[in-house]
C-alpha cells in the first residue's frame, strides 16, 4: 500500500503507540513481560494463602492451648462449657 502511495522509503513507525498495542520491533518482550507478571502473581498468591492459613493454624493452637488450661485448673463442667464456647 506503502508503494502505491509513493512513500517508498519514507516511512516511520510509531514505536511508542505500537508499543502499547503490544507490537514492537523485539519480538520476546511482550511474552517474557506475560512471564515475569504471571510468575509475580503466583508468588503474591502463595504468599498470601500461606499467611492466611499461618493465621488459622495460630488460633487453633491457642483454642487448644485455653481448652487445656481449663481442663487442667479447673472442674470437668468448667472446661466442657469453655470447650464448647470455642
Amino acid at each position: 500500500m506503502a508503494k502505491k502511495l509513493g512513500y517508498n522509503n519514507a516511512i516511520s513507525y510509531n514505536s511508542t503507540l505500537l508499543a502499547l498495542y503490544g507490537e514492537s520491533t523485539y519480538g520476546n518482550i511482550m511474552k517474557s513481560m506475560i512471564t515475569m507478571i504471571v510468575i509475580m502473581l503466583s508468588l503474591v498468591s502463595i504468599g498470601c494463602i500461606v499467611v492466611i492459613y499461618n493465621s488459622f493454624a495460630i488460633s487453633v493452637m491457642e483454642r487448644k492451648k485455653r481448652v487445656w488450661i481449663a481442663f487442667q485448673y479447673r472442674s470437668y463442667e468448667e472446661a466442657t462449657f469453655i470447650y464448647s464456647i470455642f
